[in-house]
């Protein structure tokens, strides 16, 4: 009997997938039992694209798009973006804790990934739990044994962050939609965390339930679910796209900034600071006015 195509792209995705945990230092036991998770909530197509970059822009088989070909394993990628972006955003979250003069202080990492940024953050002694929707992003984040010592060129001078196995990480698996039915407490965090998350709501959403939401919506309802968490007064940095960004990712939530302004004030945040993060990224530090 010959093989359906739907078959074969389906082996060479979890082909893929294992070998990225094995080289990136996952156990084989929790490899196994990850991908069984996976394949028994339906959601290797969601991990699959999540882990190589999100939707092809141009609308070809994720397969056959030019990065994968040129390596299955992007670490490289992981660790000059992981590295690079993580250690000036910990560095930023040690003022704030420092500023507050909160022994306690809480961080929610709104979309941690496969965990860079966490580890980043609790080695400069930020109490830190991630978030993510992804199976495979959670698991990886307290399995993971690579890591990187590596000097920053920035301003002339010689900074080293190290990514400790050691760290012990709280990574949980929570829908940022839909953050009131994950168990979090009013009030909880003392700071937000939510860099680059947001831009890919809608995209989530559809690769999870196959729903198309409204990019504008998706965005607003986050920041109250996030709010809801976030004690009064409280920080929150803020990365995403803007309309630059949706020649090159369609399915993403790519607002106009004056109707991502709008959106940031009706969800109740104040805008401390804006800065570019890039030609087609905007950053914003926001604090929470409830």
């Amino acid at each position: 009997m010959a093989t359906k195509p739907e078959e074969v792209r389906s082996e060479v995705m979890l082909r893929r997938i294992k070998k990225y945990c094995r080289v990136n230092g996952m156990p084989y036991n929790v490899i196994n039992n990850v991908v069984d998770q996976i394949l028994r909530e339906g959601a290797l197509p969601f991990e699959y694209l999540r882990l190589y970059g999100g939707p092809d822009q141009s609308g070809r088989d994720s397969l056959t798009h030019r990065s994968l070909r040129t390596g299955d394993c992007p670490k490289n990628w992981r660790e000059v973006f992981g590295y690079m972006r993580n250690a000036g955003v910990a560095r930023m979250w040690f003022g704030i804790k420092f500023g507050s003069n909160n022994p306690d202080y809480k961080l929610l990492d709104a979309g941690c990934g496969d965990g860079w940024s966490m580890e980043a953050y609790e080695s400069r002694g930020i109490d830190c739990v991630g978030i993510d929707k992804s199976i495979l992003a959670i698991e990886f984040s307290q399995h993971s044994s690579l890591h990187v010592t590596r000097p920053s060129r920035r301003a002339g001078y010689d900074y080293r962050m190290v990514y400790d196995r050691s760290v012990s990480k709280d990574a949980r698996r929570a829908d940022i939609l839909r953050l009131g039915q994950s168990g979090f407490r009013k009030n909880e965090f003392d700071g937000v965390n939510y860099t680059g998350a947001m831009m890919m709501l809608p995209w989530v959403e559809k690769a999870t339930s196959g729903m198309k939401i409204d990019g504008e919506e998706a965005c607003f309802q986050s920041l109250l679910e996030l709010k809801r968490v976030h004690k009064p007064g409280g920080i929150m940095h803020l990365v995403t796209s803007n309309e630059k960004f949706a020649k090159s990712e369609p399915e993403y939530a790519n607002p106009q900034e004056r109707v991502l302004i709008k959106i940031i004030k009706d969800a109740g945040y104040t805008i401390l600071h804006k800065r570019a993060a890039g030609r087609e990224m905007g950053g914003y530090l926001l604090r929470n006015e409830k």
